[in-house]
């Protein structure tokens, strides 16, 4: 199945909440406190704020959905100007996430991809994405060419986290057909 990638819309919002909540809850469990990942079962809440980013994005902000051929929207990936001080990139993608019976089909590489490109489009051709060092999704990172180029500690929930930081000096090398 080739899903089609376009720009979010507001009646997007209550899908993103959903695969949002859904990912998180797959991805950190042992990386996140379980009340942070269990209070996440509400999604009417996100859904609103989604709503709103999507309505009113920050300056140079985007989002893209990845829907199937039936309109369900499987996945999205946003972004805009890198946000991290003391990195050189110019575009970040701040998140990532494909519908859990979607995955290991190729959707999240088209729609970081493409995300990529609009972004080097409008904002400069380096990008960055940073990721918990202990989830899985940064041998993804790797898998499309993304160097390690920085970590960081932080907190979330209460809980001290490690973040790793992938980079790519030209996201035109994204276009490329991966394996």
């Amino acid at each position: 199945m080739t899903e089609t990638l376009r720009p979010a819309r507001p009646s997007d919002a209550p899908a993103i909440a959903r695969i949002y909540v859904a990912g998180w809850q797959d991805a950190y469990p042992g990386l996140l406190p379980d009340r942070l990942l269990v209070g996440m079962r509400r999604t009417d809440g996100r859904a609103e704020r989604w709503a709103g980013t999507i309505r009113h994005p920050a300056r140079g902000e985007r989002i893209m959905v990845a829907e199937a051929g039936d309109g369900t929207v499987i996945g999205f990936a946003g972004g805009g100007p890198a946000r991290a001080r003391g990195f050189a990139y110019d575009a970040e993608i701040y998140t990532l996430y494909v519908d859990g019976d979607h995955q290991e089909g190729g959707v999240g590489r088209r729609l970081f991809s493409g995300l990529a490109l609009d972004l080097a489009r409008g904002l400069g051709p380096s990008l960055i994405v940073w990721v918990l060092a202990g989830n899985p999704a940064r041998y993804f990172y790797e898998a499309l060419g993304g160097r390690n180029v920085g970590r960081r500690a932080g907190s979330l929930g209460g809980a001290a986290i490690e973040e790793l930081a992938f980079g790519w000096p030209d996201a035109a090398v994204l276009a490329a057909p991966h394996g």
